[in-house]
């Protein structure tokens, strides 16, 4: 009998071990699923760790479950803009197969993390949160020669990011994609209440 009691109790501990992996895809590290909610987290730096943890994410959502509600904890001072512009392509193409996502932003969005925001369906700020927009830049190591189509080169592909940038604010807020712009190039910092001013958030907490 103590045998069989074993045997349950091992088996009871694989099945919630397991209990969201299947087929050797399983949701990443620090996202929870609890009562047919999603939790996500993005803070610090964004690198690409967190472009790779959202599609994972994702994909495993698709594939396993249906669940489509989203609560992202958002508390990001930037990071690679890039990767910035790529997880909030991710939440769009998700809108799109029925997701919905619930941001809960707090202490500082700023840079490559405010169009990651920007795109989130229902979007929450603490008072106390400071949003920042300001123009991206090329960061160089060492000592690097480039040519001058090169340097045309990253130039086009900086004013790309900018565009599709600004498109993502402009979309999701009052204000248009010139006036965002002329808040980049100054570096434009901005309160909770300014944010709900123009939309950006739809609540200050």
């Amino acid at each position: 009998m103590k045998r069989i009691y074993l045997v349950v109790i091992l088996c009871i501990l694989s099945v919630s071990a397991s209990a969201w992996s299947f087929e050797g895809l399983s949701i990443s590290e620090g996202t929870e699923i609890d009562n047919y909610v999603v939790y996500m987290s993005i803070y610090g730096n964004i690198h690409r760790g967190d472009v790779h943890s959202m599609y994972n994410d994702l994909l495993y959502l698709r594939k396993h479950t249906e669940f489509r509600k989203v609560r992202l904890f958002l508390c990001s001072s930037g990071g690679d803009s890039f990767y910035g512009i790529s997880l909030a392509d991710q939440i769009e193409a998700a809108q799109k197969e029925g997701f919905h996502f619930t941001v809960y932003a707090t202490g500082i969005i700023a840079s490559a993390a405010l169009p990651i925001l920007a795109v989130c369906d229902y979007r929450i700020a603490t008072r106390g949160c400071q949003f920042l927009i300001h123009e991206a830049c090329l960061v160089r190591e060492g000592t690097v020669k480039d040519k001058a189509s090169e340097i045309r080169a990253q130039s086009a592909s900086m004013e790309l990011l900018k565009k599709e940038y600004l498109r993502k604010m402009a979309k999701n807020t009052t204000l248009t994609a010139t006036e965002w712009g002329g808040m980049m190039t100054r570096s434009t910092w901005l309160t909770s209440s300014q944010a709900l001013a123009i939309r950006l958030i739809n609540v200050m907490q």
